[in-house]
């Protein structure tokens, strides 16, 4: 009954495995676990706070590619619901 796992990291692979059998990932995620589950369960998980060093907006300039996986997936994520 697996319809979410959120992880701090998890390799590309394992993340495609996941997606393919109906599993959202939501990774690159840190902070204690309650804050995430609370955060998650009111849609603000997206907050900087939440973020492995190097994903946060501040830390965002300093990327050599420009962004980390969690901002290209909540972007991906928003354009599909905009788009149901």
């Amino acid at each position: 009954g697996v319809q979410t796992v959120i992880c701090g990291a998890i390799s590309k692979g394992f993340e495609t495995v996941l997606v393919g059998v109906g599993i959202q990932v939501v990774s690159q995620v840190c902070g204690e676990v309650e804050d995430v589950v609370q955060a998650f369960q009111t849609g603000t998980l997206e907050q900087d706070r939440f973020a492995l060093p190097g994903c946060g907006r501040r830390r965002r300039r300093r990327q050599r590619d420009g962004g980390c996986r969690r901002e290209s997936r909540l972007l991906t994520e928003t354009e599909t619901e905009k788009g149901s």
